[in-house]
């Protein structure tokens, strides 16, 4: 039975937002306070696709929220998930780093909350984050999580992980290798054979080798490879879709094509990483937006308190309603914002390690004391 298509309620979906930046999360997310970094993406990321920032919360708000983001950066580099693992000062004995550790997923999202809010990146430590991110990488290529105990690397193997450290070597090493051209990057060979053996003989992408495809997976794959630039150009134009190195786009198209059904029932979740796939290889008019847009508006907009749940009858999540980058699941405004700072255009003799600069136009920006997600503490 085909869903009833209720519009899309743009004010239930502000004030929604507007109260999960300002005032308390539902207890349903209480679970996830450790991922704090990642609710505070999911927000200001709402907020701007909605085109509220600059409307709905004061440039004091907005300072303080990129100030927030400052606070859970490590001091050697990469960001903690939440400030509830932040040592203080006794974080500087060698024994207790393990215990506050920075998260791959995490740095990705604050990293993405700083371009969002326009900040100007000048208060990373990058050197120190790019050669954390090095020590991520697992010999198959994979990337972990975090650093345990001795370095070891904990967490994770999956394609999740490979993305988020690609899009994290994407906004920290820059157009130009000048500024960071004596330290480490990521073995991108590797990492490439890693993402070639998780494609399954059905053309998607599974959580590793031999294992099932899964369409959010699949994104996370085809993001990592625009990350890398490694998408072949007549790929992106729609063109002849041939394989790279045993990568089979002409597959993977047809794979997330078949996974939109003709009618949008409780089964069928993987439509927006499917469409979101399909916009990095140019191939989104393979996919029915007339189904897809009644999945949205009429199963998963909470029709009440506004919002759009991963499925039918969960909690609220995201949804964009502006033109947006498929590959860093940003609006096109803060990707150009990233492109357009200057130290990754530019030649600098050296790095900026950490140095307390106020970006040059925070009245469009975010920074501060102010806590994104107000889930106590």
């Amino acid at each position: 039975m085909a869903p009833t298509v209720h519009g899309f309620i743009a004010d239930r979906h502000v004030k929604y937002w507007l109260r999960c930046a300002k005032t308390y999360l539902p207890s349903g997310y209480t679970s996830t306070d450790s991922n704090r970094m990642m609710l505070a993406f999911f927000i200001v990321s709402a907020c701007d696709l909605l085109g509220i920032l600059n409307t709905k919360f004061s440039e004091e708000e907005r300072k303080s929220f990129v100030n927030w983001v400052y606070h859970c950066e490590v001091p050697k580099g990469g960001f903690r998930g939440f400030t509830g693992t932040d040592l203080g000062s006794q974080r500087t004995k060698a024994e207790t780093e393990a215990w506050d550790p920075a998260s791959v997923a995490a740095t990705f999202m604050a990293l993405l909350i700083l371009l969002i809010l326009g900040d100007d990146l000048t208060r990373l430590e990058r050197k120190g984050g790019l050669q954390w991110l090095a020590k991520m990488q697992r010999t198959d290529g994979s990337f972990g999580d975090t650093l345990g105990e001795n370095e070891q690397i904990e967490g994770g193997n999956d394609l999740r992980f490979c993305y988020c450290a690609a899009g994290i070597r994407l906004i920290l090493r820059g157009d130009t290798n000048a500024h960071v051209e004596n330290i480490p990057d990521i073995d991108v060979e590797r990492l490439l054979t890693y993402i070639r053996s998780c494609q399954s003989f059905e053309g998607g992408f599974s959580q590793g080798p031999s294992r099932e495809a899964h369409s959010g997976l699949t994104y996370c794959a085809l993001a990592c490879l625009s990350c890398l630039e490694s998408i072949p150009a007549s790929v992106l134009s729609g063109g002849n879709l041939q394989p790279l190195k045993a990568i089979s786009y002409d597959n993977c198209v047809r794979w997330l094509a078949s996974r939109q059904t003709p009618f949008m029932d409780e089964d069928d979740l993987n439509k927006q990483p499917t469409e979101w796939t399909g916009s990095i290889l140019g191939q989104n008019t393979l996919i029915d937006d007339a189904r897809l847009r009644a999945f949205l508006l009429g199963k998963v907009q909470h029709p009440i308190i506004g919002g759009f749940a991963k499925a039918p009858d969960e909690l609220p999540g995201e949804k964009a309603i502006l033109e947006v980058d498929p590959t860093l699941c940003t609006s096109r405004r803060a990707r150009n914002h990233l492109k357009n700072i200057s130290w990754r255009r530019e030649n600098h003799a050296g790095m900026n390690e950490g140095q307390d600069v106020q970006s040059n136009n925070l009245k469009d920006t975010f920074s501060g004391d102010h806590y994104i997600v107000a889930s106590g503490g």
